[in-house]
């Protein structure tokens, strides 16, 4: 019996994720292309070709310079080709690998039946698909802020401390990709709150210390700048 609901469940994951790499792979070559694309794209290339280590990235509607961590993701793959269309298709693959993480996060909390629900919202829900889709800071996000919540969520549902270092560094992604995420961090800052008695400070100073190393090179551009 069990093998036969543990059949069934990898049915519906792999029928699951079918659906959810479709919709995020088909016609990529139509992704959209603006002002920002171009000027993401453009420090990325001159990262691969020329050497030249991007200490910022774009600038948000906001007027605030963005870090560069979007600037050496993109040029993962376009160290492979230098097609535009090479960045649409890892931006797309990262949506799809996190909805494979909201599945495994999902199921390890909350059991098969909200796993597998919960994936499938994820994976056909119009918006999550559109921005899977095109290159911009912000659409890799997904990959991290799942990876972060959780981390966090295991670490402290769990009792897992060593979970909380890595839910520190995917908090890295989720910031640096764009500012406006940071509202991501008070949502982290209450659960601590709630569950504070299960924090271990050890697993938290390693995480926390990681996540300020990561912005040496914004702060070289910052200082550049006055």
């Amino acid at each position: 019996m069990k093998n036969k609901t543990f059949g069934i469940e990898i049915a519906l994951l792999l029928l699951i994720s079918m659906i959810a790499a479709y919709l995020r792979f088909t016609n990529l070559e139509t992704t959209w292309m603006g002002g920002d694309q171009s000027g993401l794209l453009s420090i990325a290339m001159e990262f691969v070709t020329e050497g030249k280590i991007p200490l910022a990235a774009n600038k948000s509607s906001a007027g605030i310079v963005n870090p560069p961590l979007v600037e050496y993701l993109y040029a993962i793959p376009l160290l492979m080709t230098r097609r535009i269309i090479a960045v649409a298709w890892f931006t797309a693959a990262a949506n799809v690998a996190s909805v494979a993480l909201c599945y495994s996060f999902s199921r390890r909390l909350f059991g098969v039946r909200v796993a597998l629900m919960a994936t499938l919202l994820y994976a056909v829900n119009p918006w999550a698909v559109s921005f899977s889709r095109m290159i911009w800071n912000p659409t890799i996000l997904p990959l991290f802020s799942t990876l972060a919540l959780g981390c966090l969520m295991v670490g402290l549902g769990h009792k897992k401390p060593g979970w909380l270092t890595g839910a520190c560094l995917a908090l890295v992604g989720v910031v640096q990709l764009h500012w406006a995420s940071v509202v991501l961090l008070g949502v982290v800052g209450l659960c601590s709150l709630i569950f504070h008695r299960r924090l271990k400070v050890w697993p938290v100073a390693v995480g926390g210390a990681l996540f300020g190393l990561t912005f040496i090179p914004y702060y070289f551009y910052e200082q550049s700048v006055g």
